[in-house]
């Protein structure tokens, strides 16, 4: 049973990083006013500069 642990938090975080990948690729393809929608990608890039430490390439509105 102490051996399924680690499996499980690895199944776990693949799920979660999966889901990140297909909400980023969802709202990159979803039909939306172009203004709309660099907003939303500036967003999530803006978000990612945190969890990787690396400076967000944002785009121009």
């Amino acid at each position: 049973m102490i051996n399924l642990v680690p499996v499980f938090l690895v199944l776990l975080m693949a799920a979660h990083v999966l889901g990140l990948v297909f909400w980023i690729y969802k709202l990159a393809t979803q039909k939306q006013p172009l203004q709309r929608r660099k907003q939303y990608i500036n967003l999530v890039l803006y978000f990612l500069s945190f969890i990787t430490n690396q400076p967000s390439s944002l785009i121009p509105c």
